[in-house]
């Protein structure tokens, strides 16, 4: 596992300030520099702060289509958050541009994967359930036996996009979570699986059991992920709404 995997890893772990050390010594003539950067965009955003300065930096100094596609992807992911859909939508198409002439002589699964998450997120956030649902499945099928954690996060995604059978899916997807320690997802699949509580049509107990516990490991989860913040985040993170919700009290 090179640096670059390893800050990867730690993000997932939610020790963001660990990764940022790995990730600041990632030098300018490493190939992984623009994609270290993006990384530094997104774990930003994961908890509350702005990631355009460093995914614009990304753009900047990129030198092949991967790191051209994550840059754009973070760029867009950035408008996501900014309640941009127009811009976002320019950013993925540029992004898919290059996907698209990359395609004709590799397989970039991964750049593929996130293109496709971003899509789901601006689908819901334009109101567009059914385009987010395609999407969603769509990164699902790009990560297929790649990668667990890519497979898992597109589950979730699934989850918040109204697939019922990625919602069946939800205590292993939870199971997964927990074994691997990816705190970062563990509190947006709680508040994904308490959102969809609302679509419910009947009360299902299995389903009450498994809120409450996944409610309690969300909440364990952001401690964690305060105990590990570089001081520039720590504001963001302390009055995410998402947080804020979680702090607010165990499920009902």
């Amino acid at each position: 596992m090179g640096p670059w995997d390893e800050a990867i890893e730690c993000g997932a772990r939610g020790q963001y300030a660990k990764a940022r050390r790995i990730l600041d010594l990632i030098g300018e003539d490493d190939r992984h520099h623009s994609l270290a950067l993006s990384t530094l965009g997104s774990h930003a955003r994961q908890v509350g702060a702005s990631g355009t300065a460093w995914d614009s930096r990304a753009l900047e100094v990129a030198t092949d289509a991967e790191s051209v596609v994550d840059a754009l992807v973070g760029l867009a992911a950035d408008e996501v958050v900014n309640g941009d859909v127009s811009s976002a939508r320019c950013y993925l198409a540029d992004a898919s541009s290059v996907l698209g002439r990359e395609r004709e002589t590799s397989d970039p699964w991964r750049s593929l994967t996130r293109l496709h998450w971003v899509s789901a997120e601006v689908a819901l956030l334009a109101g567009e359930r059914e385009t987010a649902y395609e999407e969603a499945r769509a990164a699902r099928r790009s990560c297929a036996g790649r990668s667990t954690r890519h497979e898992t996060k597109s589950m979730i995604i699934s989850m918040a996009a109204g697939d019922e059978f990625a919602r069946s899916q939800a205590d292993a997807v939870f199971k997964v979570l927990v074994g691997q320690g990816w705190v970062s997802l563990q509190w947006p699949f709680a508040l994904v699986l308490e959102d969809a509580r609302s679509q419910a049509q009947s009360a299902d107990p299995l389903t009450q059991d498994l809120r409450a516990r996944t409610w309690r490991a969300a909440q364990g989860a952001i401690d964690v992920i305060s105990a590990d913040l570089p001081p520039d985040l720590a504001d963001s993170w302390r009055d995410h709404p998402g947080v804020r919700r979680l702090r607010g009290g165990p499920v009902a």
